[in-house]
This record gives structure tokens, C-alpha cells and sequence, in this order.
């Protein structure tokens, strides 16, 4: 009986010691809760009483061990449900295109380090698309003096009685060889190196050739006149006036342009082959230049085997019989030695020109 009354008196405190439930008596004194003992014991009701130094250990055992609540692995599925809603809602907010919606979802069920990586990359690869966007550069603006140096030159070139071609980059290619004797005028070698500054200067070059030509051209046209009564003649402008014309397209950026008599003869030159190409509307082919004149001079130096005295004899004739169809101007009193571009240079230009060499 005081066995019985020290449980009823003190049952936390024995409770304690064996680490379980305070037992339910009978009113026999027997034990009637049949789970006072651990069942993760391994141990039935009825069988012996664990010590409570066993049975502490085992209880930190089973304390220890890792578990996965199901409310945890809810709450993990309610986030990464809730993420990819959110994500689709934003993509629809922001009308992103449906393959990039599937892509935000992937990452807003990626974990806070994955997404830090990723935007990392976004970011590496933008910059790399930066670094390849080259920004327009502005156009090259041509220096006005030497836009008046291409001008003049390019014109005193044209009517230079020794120039081998008129047509595509034979003179454009002389221009830029003689305009590198002067590189203070602008067309430097840092210019010449520089793509786009060149390609800048040769258009201009190209056009103003293309310029000259048309002018030369039409003042050959308007020269010819009507046929006269006396087969073969025309009622024209002879071969001296119509040289003043053509001086005069440029004469006041090239006033050292004198006619000569070579220069009748290279313009008598040309009117002859504009009669040889000319339909019967009084209209030549788009390919004078080129297949006409160019090919008629090629075939003279051919022919004669580069021969200066032999291919002026050519010049003189065609001089000759100028004059007989469109009349007699009096070429005899002209300079006989033909203006140049080199020759045509003043101490001054040619002084500014060279600085740079000096």
C-alpha cells in the first residue's frame, strides 16, 4: 500500500524516471493502461519495463532521424504552383511571346542561386551583343579647298591633249597620282589608308568626271549644226570657237586654260568620232565615251606602236579635215605647246601642295 501511495502521491516525478505516461490504476491496484510502454520500443504492454536509461536513448534516436512532414512537401508544391502562375501572369501582363512565357516559367521554379546564375548570363550575353554594335560613324566631309583643287584639276586633265583614256577610272586614276605629288592639298597617305575618307574622295573625283564629260558632250552636239547644201559640210562651229566653249565650262576656276594646237586637235578629234556614232536623230550611244572614243585612241597607238611623231601626224589630219567640214579658223597663231596639269601648277599651289614634304 505505500508502494501504491508514493504513485498516486509523486506520478510526474516516476513518470519522468521511466519516460512515459503516468499508468491508470485499477481499483485492484493493477496497471489497466496497456501504452505506457513505447511501442517504438519494440516492446508489447505485457512485456518487461525498458530501463530509462534504454529507453532515453532510443527516444533520441527517433528525435534525431529526418523527416518529411507532408505538410512540408504541401507547402513546397502550394510555392513552386503559386511561382509558375504568377510567371504565366506576367508574361501575359508584358505579351511576351508563348516560348519566352515557358522559359519564365522554368525560372521561377528555379531556386534563388539558379536564377542569380542565370541573370548573370542574360546579362554577359547583352553586353556581348553590345560590343557588336558598331555605331554609325558620321559621313567624311570632304575639305571644301580640296573639292575646288578636284574641280580645276579634274577639268585642266580633260582637255590635256596627252591623256590616254576619258572613260571609267583612267582619269580618276591619273588625278589621284598626281594630286599625291601635292599632299598638302588634303589627299594625304593617312587619307589614302583611311577606307572611308578615300572612298569619300574618289566619288567626288568620279562625278565630277562624269560632269565634264556630258558638258564636253553637249557642246560637241550643239557645235555640229545642219548639214549644208555642199555634201559634207555643215553649218557648225569651227574647231577655235568651239574650243572657247568647252575652256569656258571651267574658265573661271581654270583661267590658264588656253586653247593650242594640240587641243584643236584632240577636240576635231572627238567631234569626228561623235559624227561616226551619231544615228540620224543626231543622237550617239551611252557608250561614246568608252567604246568610241577610248577604243578609236587605243587603236591610233596601236597602230602607229607608240610613236609620238607618227600618232601627232594622226591628230594633224584630223585637225585638217575638221576644218575643211565645219571651217577654216585660224589655228595657225595658237601656242603649240599644250596646257598640263603639272605644268599648269603655280609656285603658290605647288609651294602649299608640298608642305608636308618639306
Amino acid at each position: 500500500m505505500s508502494f501504491l501511495n508514493d504513485l498516486l502521491k509523486s506520478p510526474a516525478r516516476d513518470a519522468s524516471r521511466i519516460g512515459c505516461s503516468t499508468p491508470r490504476l485499477s481499483p485492484d491496484g493493477s496497471d489497466t493502461d496497456e501504452d505506457h510502454l513505447s511501442k517504438e520500443d519494440g516492446q508489447e504492454p505485457d512485456g518487461e519495463l525498458l530501463s530509462s536509461g534504454t529507453l532515453g536513448s532510443n527516444r533520441g534516436d527517433i528525435s534525431r532521424s529526418p523527416s518529411v512532414t507532408p505538410q512540408a512537401s504541401n507547402h513546397r508544391k502550394r510555392v513552386s504552383e503559386d511561382a509558375t502562375q504568377f510567371a504565366m501572369s506576367i508574361g501575359r501582363r508584358v505579351r511576351l511571346r508563348p516560348n519566352n512565357v515557358e522559359e519564365l516559367k522554368e525560372i521561377a521554379e528555379m531556386t534563388a542561386s539558379q536564377q542569380n546564375v542565370y541573370l548573370a548570363a542574360l546579362i554577359m550575353r547583352n553586353q556581348e551583343l553590345v560590343e557588336l554594335i558598331q555605331p554609325a560613324e558620321a559621313p567624311y566631309q570632304v575639305p571644301a579647298s580640296l573639292v575646288a583643287k578636284i574641280e580645276k584639276y579634274s577639268f585642266v586633265l580633260m582637255l590635256d591633249p596627252t591623256i590616254s583614256a576619258y572613260s571609267d577610272d583612267h582619269p580618276c586614276t591619273q588625278l589621284i597620282e598626281f594630286f599625291h605629288k601635292y599632299p598638302g592639298w588634303g589627299l594625304t597617305s593617312h587619307i589614302t589608308e583611311d577606307p572611308t575618307k578615300f572612298k569619300a574622295i574618289v566619288a567626288i573625283i568620279r562625278k565630277e568626271f562624269v560632269t565634264l564629260r556630258n558638258l564636253i558632250k553637249t557642246k560637241i552636239a550643239e557645235s555640229i549644226g545642219k548639214e549644208t547644201e555642199v555634201e559634207g559640210t555643215y553649218d557648225s562651229v569651227d574647231i577655235l570657237t568651239l574650243c572657247q566653249q568647252i575652256i569656258a565650262i571651267r574658265g573661271k576656276i581654270a583661267p590658264k586654260v588656253k586653247p593650242s594646237l594640240q587641243l584643236c586637235a584632240h577636240i576635231a578629234f572627238l567631234r569626228c568620232t561623235f559624227l561616226s556614232m551619231r544615228s540620224s536623230d543626231g543622237k550617239v550611244p551611252r557608250d561614246f565615251w568608252p567604246k568610241g572614243v577610248d577604243t578609236a585612241l587605243e587603236t591610233i597607238r596601236t597602230n602607229k606602236k607608240g610613236d609620238a611623231v607618227k600618232i601627232s601626224d594622226v591628230f594633224t589630219r584630223i585637225l585638217t579635215q575638221d576644218r575643211e567640214i565645219h571651217g577654216r579658223a585660224n589655228v595657225e597663231a595658237l601656242v603649240t605647246d599644250p596646257l598640263t596639269v603639272d605644268s599648269i601648277v603655280e609656285a603658290q599651289e605647288a609651294l602649299e601642295g608640298c608642305t608636308d614634304l618639306l
